[in-house]
């Protein structure tokens, strides 16, 4: 049997050429020059920078040495064969750029155990979907999730594009933009000397992290419609000014028409029925509980819809889903170019889209858009038609019958029949006075 060929090697910081105390080795085996390695023969561990390694199975035909330690990016020697004599390789490791994490729960003890994700913040690709946690299946595909370990610390290596960090526990939970400055009185960045972190994600970028979670918050309240408690109602709180994660909790509401949404972070949320409603927004801080009553003080509005020679009987008003919504209506200064407006200069047209956009992220829009509301329309066979718990304001509600037009073998498309569209309005109640039902009369839908 032939001697074994004796691999040497010293380990060292790139930067500061300092030894690197602990780290392991290990040596595989490559099916041609430059390919993968395709399996690992032998495991070791060095420290104070040096190892020595005794090469004992045959190449095919090529050994590599890899050098791993912790914070550094991995290292390999170059390929070589069997029976090269003197190897002595020199491993200056990279710093491997991200995030050394300490997390701490709102009381100051280690978070252990608590769930992290990357994310990409733009996409909003988080969902917490359930009190306290993440909704793993519905992360991005590139989003990476790690569990923090003992001392309530963990490593969080970079990936590309993801700029968001977001961290639960049972106790608290965090939202952070990793694009922007993260220094407040609850992160410390021992090893961070600038004043904004333009992204953790460079390469070899090396960020010290001690972040403090915010306690869950909480949202009760009761729901009403025509003035009575509504009972076993599937209902859903959905945040609107979302920093990283999409939140969306559901709930059913109890005796009394009572509902409790527990451990949620903090935020501004609308109360939904089901998907195009608004019944009521709310906003709640960090650890607090926010109250929120629907319906209770609400009009009920009645009426009934008619297609103008159509009989009742061929008309199916549960088909489509209807809603009352309320008129949001832009400052007068904001103008609409129209079509003929938009050839003659086609920038009109980006020119208002921006407009509108800036408005809506304005305080001005940000409150008006609190005031939206949408309620949706109870139909009966016969037409008639009932929405509950109408707060005071300005509403829109647009009616349509559509049917089905076969354009192929196995192809329909849709065809408006008929519509209307009514606006109402819903005064403030007088004092003295009952809560009358508003009642819209006949609504004649009429063809396009």
């Amino acid at each position: 049997m032939s001697r074994p060929d004796r691999v040497s090697g010293t380990v060292v910081d790139a930067k500061t050429g300092e030894a690197i105390p602990k780290f392991k080795f290990r040596a595989g085996k490559k099916n041609k020059k430059g390919g993968r390695i395709m399996n690992i023969d032998q495991i070791g561990e060095g420290e104070k920078g040096a190892f020595t390694l005794d090469i004992r199975e045959p190449a095919r035909p090529f050994h590599v040495v890899t050098v791993l330690a912790d914070g550094y990016v991995p290292a390999h020697s170059r390929d070589f064969r069997d029976g090269e004599k003197g190897l002595d390789f020199r491993f200056e490791l990279q710093r491997e750029g991200g995030i050394s994490l300490e997390v701490l729960l709102p009381s100051g003890a280690p978070a252990i155990g608590a769930t992290w994700v990357q994310d990409k913040k733009d996409d909003h690709q988080v969902w917490i979907a359930a009190p306290r946690e993440v909704n793993l299946r519905r992360i991005h595909q590139k989003a990476r999730v790690g569990q923090i370990g003992a001392e309530g610390k963990s490593r969080i290596r970079p990936v590309v594009d993801m700029t968001g960090l977001v961290i639960t526990h049972e106790k608290g939970y965090r939202e952070l933009d990793m694009t922007v400055s993260v220094r407040s009185p609850d992160i410390l960045e021992p090893g961070h000397t600038e004043p904004d972190i333009p992204t953790f994600l460079d390469s070899g970028s090396q960020l010290n992290m001690k972040v403090r979670l915010k306690p869950w918050a909480r949202v009760e309240g009761a729901l009403f419609a025509g003035g009575e408690p509504v009972e076993n109602q599937s209902i859903k709180l959905w945040r609107i000014d979302f920093e990283s994660a999409l939140v969306s909790v559901g709930a059913t509401t109890e005796t009394g028409g009572r509902f409790v949404f527990e451990g949620i972070p903090a935020g501004e949320y609308r109360l939904e029925l089901g998907s195009g409603t608004n019944l009521g927004w709310v906003a709640v801080k960090a650890g607090e509980t926010a109250e929120l009553v629907v319906g209770q003080n609400g009009r009920s509005i009645i009426g009934r819809a008619e297609v103008s020679g159509v009989p009742i009987e061929n008309l199916n008003w549960q088909r489509e889903s209807y809603y009352l919504k309320t008129k949001m209506e832009l400052p007068p200064e904001i103008k609409q170019p129209t079509p003929d407006e938009r050839s003659a200069d086609p920038a009109l047209g980006q020119r208002y889209f921006s407009q509108v956009s800036a408005y809506w992220q304005s305080p001005e829009g940000k409150a008006l858009k609190r005031t939206e509301r949408s309620y949706p329309v109870e139909f009966g066979n016969d037409g008639t038609f009932q929405i509950d718990g109408v707060v005071p304001g300005r509403y829109e509600l647009s009616l349509q019958i559509t049917d089905r037009m076969k354009v192929g073998p196995n192809s329909f498309q849709s065809r408006v029949i008929a519509s209307v569209i009514q606006s109402v309005t819903v005064p403030l109640a007088v004092e003295g006075k009952g809560e009358d039902v508003i009642d819209l009369g006949e609504l004649i839908l009429v063809s396009p």
